[in-house]
């Protein structure tokens, strides 16, 4: 799996308004990344074992009445 890094850097101007240094950060959220495509999976699943559910209840109304 490829890491996900979440970046920011600000400048640090000078008297004259030139760029004298940028500083920033770099913060790894891979997991961060991994528990969203797994929400996401798990919220697909439940849907569609949902939808079926409802197939199934409808299927067998039909098939009583």
């Amino acid at each position: 799996m490829r890491a996900s890094v979440l970046s920011c850097s600000y400048p640090e101007l000078g008297e004259d308004g030139s760029v004298v240094a940028v500083s920033g950060t770099l913060t790894d959220i891979t997991h961060l990344k991994w528990a969203e495509r797994l929400q996401k999976q798990r919220t697909d699943e439940a849907v569609e074992a949902k939808r079926q559910h409802e197939a199934f209840i409808d299927m067998t109304c039909h098939e009583i009445r």
